[in-house]
């Protein structure tokens, strides 16, 4: 879609529709988690119990940053100071190597605020910008806001404007996804992830570019 809009194939209009029946589906999304495995079911659970308090955004999918972030402000924390993203590189290592290591800050907080929850096996994606709070006290989410805002325009003039290539737009079109997630993702859950579906696959990808130049060449 990013490829469509960029070489003027895809209406901006089109991108606002897929955009809004995206986030409709993503916050009723939440009332039929449970059932994701079974798409007839979840159409059949949907026209059973279907009602208009599920489009409520203080409830469901886009509600557990709010959550989380509430939760953290109510109650004394002491402050980390950026351990839980040393801690973070922990969870790159199996339970067996490392049996004691850092679980993983989603972990934390559903044992520490919910843990009823917790105990039925269940629990919250945490927040990008509670995480900066957490280590930083206020200022943390107005640092890591001028660190990424300052980042992400770097990134954009980089594409747009000095190397607009198939290789750099494909990176940004990888790197999109990233910006909407920070709500619902922690540094260590979203490091790994897109270390392993993101980083790795544009690893690939170059070195299968420089392989493709070589032969080009001779």
């Amino acid at each position: 879609m990013f490829y469509f809009q960029f070489f003027g194939k895809l209406k901006n209009k089109i991108i606002y529709i897929i955009g809004l029946v995206g986030g409709i589906l993503m916050q009723l999304f939440q009332y039929l988690r449970h059932i994701a495995n079974d798409p007839a079911a979840m159409v059949q659970h949907f026209d059973q119990n279907s009602e208009l308090k599920w489009l409520d955004i203080s409830k469901g999918e886009y509600a557990n940053a709010y959550l989380i972030f509430n939760s953290i402000l109510e109650s004394p924390i002491e402050y980390q100071f950026g351990m839980t993203y040393l801690k973070s590189f922990s969870l790159f290592f199996p339970h067996f190597i490392l049996p004691n290591r850092f679980e993983g800050l989603p972990i934390w907080f559903v044992k520490t605020y919910y843990y009823d929850v917790y105990s039925l096996g269940g629990g919250f994606a945490f927040n990008f910008v509670a995480e900066t709070y957490l280590n930083f006290g206020y200022i943390g989410p107005i640092i890591i806001g001028v660190i990424l805002g300052w980042l992400f325009r770097k990134f954009w003039i980089y594409v747009f404007f000095k190397s607009t290539t198939s290789y750099s737009l494909t990176c940004y079109a990888m790197f999109l996804p990233s910006i909407f997630i920070l709500g619902r993702v922690d540094f260590g859950g979203g490091f790994k992830e897109y270390l392993t579906s993101v980083l790795l696959p544009l690893g690939a990808i170059y070195l299968l570019f420089l392989e493709f130049n070589k032969l080009k060449i001779k």
